[in-house]
């Protein structure tokens, strides 16, 4: 597992993985004819996907009274509310997900997005945020397919993802009980890459391994579709 991390913000936007990885089903002929018989139908059309820059977002609506307190707080590019930034944090990776985004629906956008570092920045944040009412929704490797990401469709305030990946350093490491702590945005390559030195690994492996977090498996219980024993 050599394969460096897919961070979000260098993944493809309309489908999966890197930008420079395609999946041609040219070889396999009997797909799209098993396909058409399956769901009973006659013809494909291929649909045009709406280029990321073209996809409409909400109106944003941004507390600036956090805001200014939030950038006292963090580094000074660690507060993003740009378009393409704002896209990338309104879904995870489900079928459905992807289906609304290349036909540009989108209906829910966080206004801004937030990169701390510590525990202490993300307690502050959390502190601040109930201060001035604003909304926070935990954002890892963006991988889930269950919805988690959505921002409410009756949620009238400020909404922020906050982006834990630079969040991604081994803490402390106990080689003798062979245990670690981690920060929770770490990506799966990263993690093996700072435990291979101690002679440890974790064995964790779901498909997802390249471009999602520690903490998005734990928050999710996940099992890694290609774990062992231990792995799990």
């Amino acid at each position: 597992m050599q394969r460096r991390s897919w961070n979000i913000d260098e993944r493809k936007i309309l489908g999966w993985g890197s930008p420079d990885e395609t999946y041609d089903i040219s070889d396999r002929p009997r797909f799209l004819p098993f396909f058409k018989k399956q769901l009973n139908l006659k013809e494909l059309t291929k649909a045009r996907s709406v280029p990321p820059a073209e996809i409409s977002l909400p109106d944003q609506s941004l507390n600036e009274a956090f805001l200014a307190e939030a950038k006292l707080l963090l580094k000074t590019d660690a507060i993003k509310t740009d378009h393409e930034t704002r896209l990338r944090h309104s879904f995870g990776q489900s079928n459905r997900d992807l289906i609304r985004l290349r036909l540009g629906l989108v209906e829910g956008s966080p206004d801004a997005v937030i990169y701390p570092t510590s525990h202490d920045e993300v307690q502050e944040l959390m502190f601040l945020a109930k201060q001035h009412d604003v909304c926070l929704i935990p954002f890892g490797g963006g991988t889930n397919i269950v919805g988690s990401l959505d921002r409410p469709a009756e949620e009238r305030r400020m909404t922020v993802a906050l982006d834990l990946c630079r969040m991604n350093r081994l803490l402390e490491v106990d080689p003798y009980s062979q245990t670690a702590r981690f920060q929770c945005g770490v990506y799966g390559p990263d993690l093996e890459e700072q435990l291979a030195p101690h002679g440890l690994e974790l064995g964790h492996y779901p498909d997802s391994f390249y471009c999602s977090t520690l903490g998005g498996w734990i928050a999710t219980r996940s099992a890694g579709m290609h774990s062992n024993a231990y792995g799990k």
